[in-house]
């Protein structure tokens, strides 16, 4: 079996769409150590406010085992519902406001069952 390949990649965009989410600014840089994608960091600018994150992800022998870093800043919780619950812009969101986490820490695993 050959040596896991190791790859460092760069990736700039004006802007694009991501489900229903318009983004700007998008930048992301990632590479490979010993099968484990490093994301550092991923920002981007969407719905007034923006998103800057870093982590890791890594193959198990169940499945996944990531970690995330995610700050969310002053994003329209409307829209940001929208694009996670996938509500079309003609649902009506009974929240208003905008979303600001400073600091959040993800931790998980997702195992796959072998039938």
């Amino acid at each position: 079996m050959a040596p896991p390949v190791d790859f460092h990649v760069k990736i700039q965009g004006d802007q694009g769409t991501w489900r229903n989410m318009s983004f700007q600014d998008l930048k992301v840089e990632a590479n490979t150590v010993n099968e484990r994608l490093i994301i550092r960091p991923i920002y981007f600018k969407s719905h007034g406010g923006d998103l800057w994150a870093e982590g890791w992800i890594e193959p198990t022998d169940q499945g996944v085992r990531f970690e995330v870093s995610p700050r969310l800043a002053n994003m329209d919780v409307r829209e940001l519902i929208r694009t996670f619950f996938s509500k079309g812009s003609d649902e009506r969101a009974l929240l208003t406001g905008k979303v600001y986490f400073p600091k959040a820490e993800l931790r998980g695993e997702e195992w796959t069952s072998k039938r």
